[in-house]
């Protein structure tokens, strides 16, 4: 199997599975490859129909999605045109399916593998273990290729939740620096290196709406705009900015409820690539 990703957080190194999402309506066969992937060191998340695995993409990002075709509702396929429609990152698929004669067509499909069922369990992890590498450097390429793309300070305690977060803003180009606490966003922040700050609002050390109060008021952070998500209702006005009578903001600059990859990320965009404004 390949090697585990590592991240360095201070003196302690933390170890991320690879993760798959196992799409398939077969539950003796969900459940057996469940507990087959992680005992070979997966972390391993079940979806019994393409609608519900479309719901989990919404607030995860797997390494590889392992999908069968023939399901109830949309099936694989519709998961497959869904996935390709949205504005999100390519996470790879591999097909497992009982359907073998399907192959060739997938020969000319954009999926990154393809096997027939039954197949053994071997077969199924080296194949899983192929795709995970083939595509590995080709997904966070984009936030390599430059060096100026803009640098988001993101704000998240959950380890789990803000390595997804990261991962998804980089592929799309974003720079992320990771902090899990108030203070230290605010010591970060100063510095001059963040275009954009990101952070939750029930939050260790200082919650997110006194973090975004004390960088509104620092001269060096003023300007830099903020995204609060997991936002209670108190600080929702319309998911747009508080003003003072000079016209400086004075809260967020925008304000979510959602904590998911997508919507913060269309957050973000708004923020760092506004429309131009009609002449």
């Amino acid at each position: 199997m390949s090697d585990n990703d590592k991240t360095d957080n201070g003196d302690k190194e933390i170890v991320r599975k690879k993760h798959i999402l196992l799409v398939d309506d077969e539950e003796h066969l969900l459940v057996t490859l469940r507990d087959f992937l992680t005992h070979e060191g997966y972390e391993v998340t079940l979806a019994r129909t393409a609608e519900k695995a479309l719901a989990k993409l919404e607030k995860m990002e797997p390494d590889v999605v392992v999908l069968d075709i023939s399901m109830p509702g949309i099936g694989g396929m519709g998961f497959l045109r869904r996935r390709g429609e949205a504005d999100g990152p390519s996470i790879p698929v591999l097909v497992l399916t009982a359907r073998a004669n399907m192959k060739q067509f997938f020969d000319e499909v954009e999926v990154n593998g393809f096997l027939s069922k039954p197949c053994a369990k071997e077969d199924l992890l080296s194949e899983i273990n192929r795709v995970i590498e083939e595509t590995a450097d080709r997904r966070v390429e984009p936030a390599k290729k430059e060096n100026t793309s803009p640098v988001i300070l993101l704000g998240e305690d959950d380890d789990k939740l803000a390595d997804v977060l990261r991962r998804n803003f980089e592929r799309h180009g974003y720079g992320v620096t990771v902090v899990p606490s108030g203070p230290e966003v605010l010591e970060i922040a100063p510095k001059g290196q963040v275009d954009l700050v990101v952070i939750k609002e029930i939050f260790t050390g200082m919650n997110g709406d006194k973090v975004v109060s004390l960088l509104k008021a620092m001269p060096s952070t003023k300007a830099v705009p903020i995204v609060l998500y997991g936002a209670r209702i108190k600080n929702l006005t319309n998911g747009s900015a508080n003003y003072d009578e000079n016209g400086h903001v004075t809260g967020p600059d925008k304000s979510i409820r959602e904590t998911d990859s997508v919507s913060l990320l269309s957050a973000i965009k708004k923020l760092l690539e506004p429309e131009p404004t009609a002449v």
